[in-house]
């Protein structure tokens, strides 16, 4: 399913919230004020790459659905604030938004990037959704009663991957592990205990961190040595 209808359903369950589920047959209202979406995503730093093209595809949805007659009348606004992926940055976009009136916020595409951000808008009763977390803590387990995410999980795409790499490339592995967000942390755990269950040898785990300077030497230095 494109990401472009994904989000065109999390709008559905906007619209349904905001007419109380109102059947078909009931006259669109007059709206004097459009619906706010507020989006506290990465326009820079690394997170930027994955939220970059959530929030283009968000902005088509919004324009389908505006020109389609909008929500039950009303049209969509989405403002997009950068987080610069600075979570402290993006708790504060939150609660400014929130105070705007967003009904709805996008955030950005990692739980623990996220999660200040995420917590504002749940706690003010407004629904959260990350375009594309991959981790399973978009939701009641981290403490969001309305937060969902559009992803799919880490743990299926990271079994798919070690599969295919125990019958096409090897039955050994050294694996490098990106610390710096949850996404990757459980990408790599998921892909060591498939690779192990298949009967794989992983020889070693390469720990870095992208927000650190010189990242890339200790994964390359380990390949080179491999």
């Amino acid at each position: 399913m494109k990401f472009t209808k994904r989000l065109a359903i999390g709008f559905v369950v906007l619209a349904l919230a905001l007419t109380g589920c109102s059947s078909s047959s009931e006259k669109a209202v007059d709206c004097t004020d459009p619906i706010l979406i507020g989006a506290a995503m990465a326009q820079t730093g690394f997170m930027s790459p994955f939220d970059g093209p959530a929030l283009t595809t968000a902005q088509i949805a919004v324009d389908k659905i505006n020109a389609a007659g909008g929500v039950n009348g009303c049209q969509l606004v989405l403002e997009a604030v950068d987080t610069e992926t600075n979570p402290d940055k993006g708790q504060q976009i939150a609660t400014d938004l929130v105070a705007k009136g967003a009904k709805l916020l996008l955030v950005t595409c990692d739980a623990d990037i996220n999660l200040k951000s995420s917590q504002v808008a749940n706690d003010a009763g407004v629904l959260v959704i990350a375009p594309c977390v991959g981790s399973t803590a978009m939701g009641p387990d981290n403490g969001l009663d309305l937060g969902y995410s559009l992803g799919s999980a880490v743990p299926g795409e990271a079994a798919i991957m070690a599969e295919y790499a125990y019958e096409k490339l090897g039955q050994t592995a050294t694996l490098f592990k990106d610390m710096s967000i949850a996404y990757t942390t459980s990408q790599c755990d998921a892909f060591e205990a498939r690779f192990k269950e298949l009967g794989g040898t992983v020889k070693s785990v390469q720990q870095f961190s992208q927000t650190q300077a010189g990242a890339l030497d200790k994964p390359v230095k380990a390949q080179v040595a491999n």
